[in-house]
């Protein structure tokens, strides 16, 4: 089954349930699908792929955004709640992130693999690693960690 056709699933049971939370994040998703396909880029159906990029983007954006609404205290904290439950709830659809431990390892791997010992070919590592692991590996964390390691390589 289409992850689309999961959440048009699920969005008919969150209506029937009355579940105002899952509606919530159900249509928002939902509506950014339907913005994906009138983009000019694109034709064709949305598959399970666009589909994945659409709600790994609005997650990201949710992230970023929680800061803002904890910081407002009382005021924002409604909205907080209901940006964490976005995250956790989309959190199912996404592919698993590695953790640090297993970012590190395939880190050394390639590292080897490619025979990298400066710290400035961090770009040729980090373009080696997101071709391959894009959907394993947070960014940020992978490229702290290769600088690390290629700085203490280095050293």
């Amino acid at each position: 089954m289409s992850l689309i056709q999961v959440f048009n699933d699920r969005l008919k049971d969150a209506m029937k349930r009355k579940d105002d939370r899952e509606l919530s994040v159900l249509r928002m998703v939902k509506t950014r699908f339907q913005l994906k396909l009138t983009e000019k880029e694109h034709t064709g159906e949305l598959g399970d792929e666009v589909a994945l990029e659409v709600i790994g983007s609005y997650v990201k954006q949710m992230i970023k955004a929680l800061p803002d609404f904890e910081k407002a205290g009382e005021r924002g904290k409604d909205k907080a709640d209901q940006i964490r439950y976005e995250i956790e709830y989309l959190g199912q659809f996404l592919p698993k992130k590695l953790d640090e431990a297993q970012t590190r390892e395939l880190l050394r791997a390639r590292i080897a693999e490619l025979g990298i010992v400066r710290v400035e070919d961090v770009g040729k590592l980090m373009g080696s690693l997101m071709k391959s692991h894009r959907d394993q590996l947070d960014s940020a964390m992978t490229k702290k960690i290769a600088t690390e390691l290629l700085t203490g390589a280095s050293a």
